[in-house]
C-alpha cells in the first residue's frame, strides 16, 4: 500500500459540502482509504480571473494500492462527477483535487509531476498538509513538510531569478515588478546586475594567469547587495535577477583548476552576509527548452555555504538546503508571459 497526500480546494457552491463529498467518494472506492483529513482553511484565490470568491482548502492522507497515475485518474474522475469543468487556468472551481505526494515517488511526465511542482512554497497547501502530516517527506528536497512551511513563514522575503545568459533575467524581473505593482499594490525592491559582467572581469583567454580575486570581484558585491545592509525589515519583498549560488559556480569557466580551488577557499568571506532565497526561480533558455536538467547548474557541496548548512549536490529539483525551486520555460513570448504570471502567483502564494 502506498501513502498519498492530496490537496483539496473549492471556491464555488457549497464549498465545505463539496470537499466532504469528495473525501467520501474517495473513501468509498475499492483499495482507497482516507486515513486523515485536515480542517478547512479559507484563503484568497491565487492567479486566474479577477472577482473570484474565497477558497476553502484542505488536505488528506490516503492509503491505496493504486499507482500514482491510477490515483490521479481517480481524482480527476471525482472532480468531473462533482461538476468540475476545466477551461481557464486558475479559474473558479467547485472542486479541485491535487495529488501532492505518493510515497517517495518522483516523476515528470506530461500527465503527472511528483511531488507536485508548486506545493513546496504554497502556504495554502502546506498549512492543511502540516496539520495532518507534518513529518511527511518532500522527496525532491529531502525536507519534511513542516520545515517547508517554516521556511516560507519565517525566511527573509527574498526571491531570486536565475538562468543562463541567453535569458534576460533583468527584464523578466522588471516585468514581475510591474505586475505586482499594477495588479496587487505590492512594491518590491529590485536588485539587478548586468548579465555581461563576468567577461568584463576577466577574459576567458586570460584565465590561466587570472587572479581569483578578479573573478571574486564580480560576485562579492552580489553578496553585499542581498546582505544585511539591504534589508530594511524582514517583510520587504526583495527580488534579484541572479542567484549567488549559481554565480559562484561559473568561476571555473574563468579560472584554471588550481586557482579555482584557491577562490573557493575565499567564498565564505564574501558569502557570510548572503541570504538564501525563500524561492529560487530557474528560467529555461529558449534554445535549450526541455533539454537541460536542473542538475546541470553545476551546484556541488563545495559551492556556497547557505544559512542552514552546506549545500548538497543537486540530484533532484533543488538542493537540499537551498529551499524551494520553481523551473519555468521561456522559449517564446507567450511562455515568458506565462512564466511572469507564474512567478507573481508564486509570490502571492507564499504570503
Amino acid at each position: 500500500m502506498a501513502t498519498s497526500l492530496i490537496g483539496l480546494g473549492s471556491n464555488l457552491g457549497q464549498r465545505e459540502d463539496l470537499i466532504s463529498l469528495a473525501l467520501a467518494r474517495l473513501d468509498a472506492e475499492p483499495n482507497v482509504s482516507v486515513t486523515m483529513s485536515s480542517r478547512t482553511y479559507e484563503t484568497v484565490p491565487i492567479g486566474g480571473p479577477a472577482g473570484q470568491g474565497l477558497f476553502l482548502n484542505a488536505a488528506a492522507v490516503l492509503e491505496t494500492d493504486r499507482s500514482a497515475k491510477g490515483l490521479l485518474r481517480l481524482l480527476q474522475q471525482v472532480e468531473m462527477d462533482l461538476g468540475r469543468r476545466r477551461s481557464v487556468r486558475w479559474d473558479a472551481r467547485c472542486i479541485d483535487l491535487d495529488l501532492l505526494l505518493h510515497d517517495n515517488q518522483m516523476c515528470t511526465t506530461e500527465e503527472l509531476i511528483l511531488p507536485h511542482p508548486r506545493m513546496s512554497f504554497r502556504r495554502f497547501v502546506l498549512e492543511p498538509a502540516c496539520e495532518i502530516a507534518p513529518t511527511m517527506v518532500h522527496p525532491a528536497s529531502g525536507w519534511i513538510l513542516e520545515d517547508l512551511l517554516e521556511h516560507i513563514r519565517g525566511h527573509h522575503n527574498y526571491v531570486a531569478v536565475t538562468g543562463p545568459k541567453t535569458v534576460d533575467t533583468g527584464r523578466f524581473v522588471e516585468a514581475v515588478e510591474r505586475r505586482l505593482k499594477e495588479q496587487h499594490a505590492i512594491l518590491p525592491r529590485l536588485i539587478l546586475v548586468p548579465q555581461d559582467s563576468v567577461p568584463k572581469v576577466v577574459a576567458k583567454e586570460d584565465a590561466a594567469s587570472a587572479k581569483p580575486d578578479l573573478r571574486l570581484e564580480f560576485w562579492s558585491p552580489k553578496s553585499d547587495m542581498h546582505g544585511g545592509t539591504y534589508w530594511t525589515d524582514k517583510e520587504t519583498l526583495l527580488i534579484s535577477n541572479f542567484w549567488l549560488g549559481q554565480a559562484v559556480t561559473t568561476t571555473d569557466s574563468y579560472l584554471d583548476r588550481e586557482r579555482y580551488k584557491e577562490a573557493q577557499q575565499q567564498l565564505p568571506t564574501y558569502a557570510k552576509n548572503a541570504f538564501t532565497p525563500k524561492l529560487l526561480i530557474v528560467l529555461d533558455p529558449p534554445d535549450q527548452e526541455g533539454k537541460v536538467p536542473v542538475n546541470k547548474l553545476g551546484i556541488t557541496n563545495q559551492t556556497l555555504p547557505s544559512n542552514r548548512s552546506v549545500l548538497t549536490t543537486m540530484e533532484t529539483r533543488f538542493p537540499e538546503d537551498q529551499g524551494p525551486c520553481l523551473r519555468l520555460k521561456c522559449a517564446t513570448k507567450r511562455k515568458t508571459q506565462e512564466a511572469i504570471e507564474e512567478v507573481v502567483a508564486s509570490i502571492l502564494a507564499m504570503q
